[in-house]
């Protein structure tokens, strides 16, 4: 018998326990902290090299998953909100099946899966809603894990020396991972829950749901990015997506309005503007265009100077910054290593 294929009183019945593999990156950026998910919102960076959680070019987070029953629920459609703030994926429930029974057919769930990027944290909200006659029982998983890779390393460059995880600290609805570098700082990632867990571990946190007919319940989850002495201030979905959806608009509001009679050349100009929005990263004389999410989420000079230069006309306050933070940071010395001298 294939697989997927059950006995059910008499009757063979394909399940649906499984989906089609997803190739497709998803991105979020917001100043120094980004993000690469697949399609189900998902970081696993065994199957995908690239995928994680990075904040000033470490990954603090390697591993992200959402389980369902144990497995891992059904795709429906996954997308990154026009300005670039929200990554939202539709999931379903797949067919829960035990000795030859199904007690949960497929479909019946909805999960609706958010995440939002604010102030060196990423925030999680997981909607479920119970389209059953019938009251439902289920349990979710978050699985979450850091290897505190330097971004080179992760784009193939070898390390000699690396420095050396800590163990997990586990409380009541919190873990704190973290590492200890060879810079002797160390980085950390706190994990906290809105409502405690049924089970904290080091490595997951166990919710177990009852939805009546009907009923709609979420579980909001928030990922703190800390190094040393610097842990930004700890905020919630709600919060963090209303503050994170006004600095676009905000990011917006720089840029003239440019419009046509052409619908499609206005969608044109509207993603155009919305991707340099997301590459603007505030620095202390403005706001600086960095070269390129995901791999190279850094100043490029060049590359700063002559987008300032073509955004003149419609966005100087680009301009502004980028001949500010390059007045600034002009190198002093000679240095091969870093391709630097005086007024480079």
């Amino acid at each position: 018998m294939p697989l997927n294929e059950v006995a059910i009183e008499e009757q063979y019945y394909i399940l649906a326990a499984s989906d089609l593999p997803a190739e497709r990156a998803l991105v979020l950026k917001q100043d120094d902290t980004f993000a690469l998910f697949d399609r189900f919102g998902d970081i696993d960076s065994k199957v995908s090299a690239g995928e994680g959680l990075y904040h000033k070019g470490t990954r603090f987070l390697s591993c992200f998953k959402l389980k369902f029953a144990n497995g891992r629920p059904l795709l429906l459609s996954s997308t990154v909100r026009r300005d670039n703030v929200l990554l939202a994926a539709d999931l379903t429930n797949p067919d829960v099946y035990y000795e030859g029974r199904i007690f949960l057919h497929r479909g019946t769930l909805h999960i609706y899966r958010s995440h939002v990027l604010w102030e060196g944290h990423l925030y999680q909200r997981v909607r479920v809603r119970n389209y059953a006659r019938s009251s439902v029982d289920l349990s979710l998983t978050i699985e979450f894990g850091a290897d505190y890779a330097d971004i080179f390393e992760v784009r193939g460059s070898k390390r000699d020396q690396k420095g050396s995880l800590r163990e997990p600290e586990v409380g009541d609805g919190e873990v704190v991972l973290s590492y200890e570098g060879l810079d002797a700082l160390v980085r950390r990632t706190t994990i906290r829950s809105a409502a405690p867990p049924q089970v904290t571990l080091p490595s997951a946190m166990h919710f177990t749901l009852r939805l009546d007919p009907d009923e709609e319940r979420c579980v909001d989850l928030s990922f703190s990015c800390e190094i040393g002495d610097e842990i930004p201030k700890n905020s919630d979905y709600v919060h963090a997506l209303g503050r994170a959806s006004s600095a676009a608009e905000s990011s917006d509001r720089l840029a003239s309005a440019v419009t046509t009679s052409n619908d499609l050349f206005n969608a044109w100009l509207a993603r155009s503007r919305a991707d340099l929005n997301m590459l603007l990263t505030a620095v202390p004389e403005g706001m600086y265009p960095y070269g390129g999410v995901p791999w190279f989420t850094t100043p490029f000079g060049r590359d700063g100077i002559i987008t300032a230069l073509e955004c003149l006309w419609t966005a100087p306050a680009i301009a502004k910054g980028v001949l500010g933070y390059l007045s600034a940071t002009q190198a002093r010395d000679v240095s091969p290593e870093q391709d630097a001298e005086p007024g480079k």
